[in-house]
């Protein structure tokens, strides 16, 4: 079956109650979950696939009714039926649970938990799900529909990471640091770090942690700035006013030194790269072409982006659309400067196809 994000139809798919499914058996039929925002399927399990015990409670816990399946294995889901008369209301047993605010953030973290899935068909369930979050932003018009928007990028992120940061280093640290970095910005960097992540194809645990992680500290250095300082867009700076702001990133690593947190390499390298460039004009260290990493050059995209967002860049305020659209022509010339060109093509892409899928929607 190809692997792609499919469209609602009721003429191609059929609903399969959720109390129907026996959760100790392999299904002969693929398993699709409707998402309403953006009215999508996404395939969670092909024919064949298992879905134990723990994620069928998952997802009664989130009050989903009903799977679907495309209508030409109607034959198969009824000969499943005859096999399993006795699945309707069975209760589930008692298995480990999983946090989730919303259907979204579920889909995330079956995929990311799932043993059953190959890494290809994590990869497939996650870019779905980034990409039709991703697609409500160009429908807001307002601050008050951001705010409601943003806030469910962030519940998605903090339940995505949370799954992420099982049995990894710094799972104890995590309240600790968003404690340390409550800066609104941040947060938005840290939210669509992991949706461009999960978008373009990263399914890594550690990967989607210390770049959540990270991008929650990149601006930590920010508490030993004048206050005035931060509200001064970056390029209505003074070369005096600029000197000083450059100085946050080694302020930063030192204030997580000082404080004691233990944090990764790669964590270490988003506070200290997160202002590099490409062609090696950044600063602090003057790093260039692929010496920079990936986890700092994802969050300097997204850093961008909430910078063209709330006017600190040019001291233009724009709508998320506008700032995508604004990101997208940033580094647009033949020659790179500020990003390796591959991986700022990949997610150029994801932001369009994300644009293309709202529009099919509002259609």
């Amino acid at each position: 079956m190809e692997k792609k994000k499919y469209n609602f139809s009721h003429e191609q798919y059929f609903s399969i109650p959720i109390d129907k499914l026996s959760s100790d058996k392999s299904r002969p039929f693929p398993l699709f979950i409707y998402l309403e925002q953006n009215d999508h399927l996404i395939l969670i399990r092909f024919a064949g696939d298992e879905l134990p015990h723990e994620k069928l409670q998952f997802y009664k816990q989130k009050k989903l009714e009903s799977f679907w399946s495309l209508k030409e294995f109607q034959n198969e889901w009824l000969k499943y039926l005859d096999e399993n008369p006795n699945t309707n209301g069975n209760p589930l047993p008692e298995q480990k649970t999983y946090e989730a605010r919303s259907l979204e953030a579920a889909l995330a973290v079956d995929a990311l938990t799932a043993k059953e899935l190959s890494d290809e068909q994590k990869k497939e369930v996650l870019k779905s799900v980034s990409s039709g979050m991703m697609s409500s932003l160009s429908t807001i018009k307002d601050p008050a529909q951001f705010q409601e928007t943003f806030k469910k990028f962030q519940e998605f992120t903090e339940d995505v990471v949370q799954t992420a940061l099982e049995s990894h280093e710094m799972e104890s640290v995590y309240d600790q640091i968003k404690k340390l970095t409550e800066l609104d910005h941040s947060v938005v960097t840290s939210s669509m770090s992991v949706m461009f992540a999960l978008g373009i194809g990263y399914s890594d645990k550690d990967f989607l942690a210390n770049l959540s992680i990270g991008a929650l500290m990149h601006d930590v250095g920010f508490i030993e700035l004048p206050t005035n300082l931060l509200t001064v867009p970056e390029t209505k700076m003074t070369p005096e006013q600029f000197a000083v702001y450059r100085s946050h990133v080694q302020k930063g690593v030192d204030l997580v030194q000082k404080n004691k947190i233990p944090i990764t390499t790669q964590v270490k390298e988003i506070i200290l790269q997160h202002h590099e460039k490409f062609d090696g004009t950044g600063y602090p260290l003057g790093l260039k072409g692929f010496k920079l990493s990936e986890h700092s050059q994802l969050v300097s995209i997204a850093d961008r982006f909430g910078l063209f967002m709330n006017g600190l860049y040019d001291g233009v305020e724009r709508p998320p659309d506008a700032a995508l659209q604004a990101l997208k022509q940033f580094d647009s010339g033949s020659t790179p400067r500020y990003y390796s060109p591959e991986l700022f093509l990949t997610v150029m892409q994801l932001i369009e196809d994300s644009r293309q899928q709202s529009t099919q929607t509002k259609k």
